[in-house]
C-alpha cells in the first residue's frame, strides 16, 4: 500500500512538472507570436511610408535595435532629401535673380545637375541597400508579391544609380574632367562578353543578338568599362527600335590603323534630319515612338569615342537598316 501511494506521489509530482514546462512553454509561444506580429505589423506601416515607427516591446532586443536602426536611417535620409529639396527651392529663388547671362545660366545649371546627382546617389545607395535587407528574408519571410514589389523597386534604383552615373560622367565631360584609364584589350572577347550581358534584354524584346568576331587575335587599346558603355548603349538603342521577331548584329573590321565596330538593326530607321542632331546634349526623338530617353545617352557616347581619338558615323534608311559605326585606331 505504501509502495502504491509512493508510485501516485512521484507520478503526481512529474505530472505537475510537465503541465508548469507545457504553461511555460505556451507563454513562450504566445510571446513569439505576439513578437512577430509587431514586426509585421511595424514593417508593413514602413512600407506604406510611415517610416516614423519604430519597433516597441519585443523579447530580442538585438533584432529590436538592429530594425529600429535600420528605420533611423531611412528616416535620416528622408529628412535629408526634404531638407535638400527646401535648400534647392531657396537657391533657386536666390539664383533667378542673380543670374544675368546666357553663359553664366549655362555654366550653373551645369554645376547644379552635377551636385544634385552627386548628392541624390547617396539615399538612393541606402534605400538599395535597405531593399536588398527585405529581399534577403532577414526580417522573415516574403511572399510572392512582396518579393516581386521589392524587386521592382530594387531595378528602380538601380536605373536611378546609372542615370546618375551617366549626368555626372557628361558633366566631367564638358569640365575636361574625364579620364580614360586604357588597356590592351581583345576586342572578340570584349564583344562577347558585352552580348552574353546584353542578351537577356534582348530577348526580353523579342530580339535576337548576334555577333561576328571571328578575329580573335584583334588586340585595341581602350578604357574598358567607357566603351563597355558606349556599346551598350547602342545595342539598347537598337534593340529599342527594332522590328519585332529580328536581330541585331554587332561586328567589327580592321581597316588600315583603325577598327571599326559596327552595330545593326532593322525597324524604324532614322531621317535625315535626326541624323544631324542625333549625337546632341539632351536631344531625343524617342517621343514620337512612346519612350523613354534623357537624350544624353548619344552624346556621352559619342563623346566617349572623341576622347578615345575616334568617331561614330551613323548610316541609316527610313524603315530599313541602320547601322552605328564606332570608328577607332587600335593602339
Amino acid at each position: 500500500m505504501k509502495i502504491l501511494v509512493f508510485l501516485v506521489s512521484i507520478l503526481f509530482v512529474l505530472f505537475i512538472i510537465l503541465l508548469v514546462k507545457y504553461i511555460k512553454i505556451r507563454i513562450l509561444l504566445k510571446k513569439a507570436e505576439s513578437d512577430n506580429k509587431i514586426l509585421i505589423r511595424t514593417i508593413q506601416k514602413a512600407r506604406y511610408g510611415q517610416i516614423g515607427v519604430r519597433v516597441k516591446g519585443i523579447r530580442n532586443k538585438e533584432l529590436q535595435a538592429s530594425i529600429n536602426r535600420l528605420l533611423e536611417t531611412i528616416n535620416d535620409r528622408e529628412n535629408m532629401i526634404i531638407e535638400y529639396q527646401k535648400s534647392l527651392s531657396q537657391k533657386n529663388k536666390s539664383l533667378e535673380k542673380m543670374i544675368t547671362s546666357e553663359h553664366e545660366a549655362q555654366k550653373f545649371k551645369e554645376d547644379f545637375i552635377a551636385t544634385l546627382t552627386h548628392d541624390m546617389k547617396t539615399p538612393v545607395i541606402a534605400e538599395l541597400n535597405a531593399i536588398e535587407i527585405l529581399l534577403s528574408s532577414r526580417f522573415g519571410e516574403l511572399n510572392d508579391k512582396q518579393i516581386e514589389t521589392l524587386k521592382l523597386m530594387k531595378n528602380s534604383n538601380e536605373e536611378l544609380i546609372e542615370l546618375a552615373e551617366i549626368l555626372l560622367d557628361t558633366y566631367k565631360i564638358q569640365q575636361n574632367q574625364l579620364v580614360l584609364t586604357k588597356n590592351i584589350v581583345n576586342l572578340a572577347d570584349f564583344i562577347d562578353d558585352i552580348v552574353l550581358n546584353m542578351s537577356p534584354i534582348a530577348s526580353a524584346s523579342h530580339i535576337e543578338l548576334v555577333s561576328s568576331t571571328e578575329d580573335r587575335s584583334l588586340d585595341i587599346s581602350i578604357d574598358k568599362f567607357q566603351m563597355k558603355r558606349v556599346l551598350k548603349n547602342l545595342i539598347l538603342n537598337a534593340v529599342s527600335y527594332c522590328s519585332s521577331n529580328s536581330k541585331v548584329e554587332i561586328s567589327f573590321l580592321k581597316k588600315d590603323e583603325s577598327v571599326i565596330i559596327s552595330v545593326m538593326n532593322e525597324g524604324k530607321g532614322i531621317s535625315k534630319e535626326d541624323i544631324e542632331l542625333i549625337f546632341a546634349k539632351f536631344y531625343t526623338s524617342v517621343n514620337k515612338y512612346r519612350k523613354i530617353g534623357t537624350g544624353l545617352g548619344l552624346y556621352l557616347a559619342n563623346q566617349i569615342v572623341v576622347a578615345h581619338k575616334g568617331k561614330i558615323d551613323v548610316d541609316s534608311v527610313e524603315n530599313g537598316k541602320t547601322t552605328f559605326n564606332v570608328v577607332l585606331p587600335l593602339l
